[in-house]
């Protein structure tokens, strides 16, 4: 499952999923966020490309979601 919040970070419990996701939404490998292991993510910069991740299936949560979300999965 793919998720993104309001302020465009896109995150999945998955990074398997998360980096198709992101390749298929047209964001480069090099875009990801993987410096902090605890908070890997790619940030969705445009509200275009938002929108377009949302009609592709990603899940829209509220920023604490993401965080509890990334917790319990890695």
């Amino acid at each position: 499952m793919i998720y993104i919040d309001k302020a465009g970070h896109l995150v999945s419990r998955d990074l398997g999923e998360l980096h198709r996701f992101a390749r298929q939404l047209g964001l480069r490998r090099s875009w990801f966020q993987g410096h902090n292991p605890k908070w890997p993510h790619y940030d969705v910069t445009s509200e275009a490309l938002r929108r377009r991740a949302v009609e592709m299936g990603a899940v829209v949560v509220g920023s604490r979601e993401v965080v509890r979300i990334l917790k319990e999965g890695l």
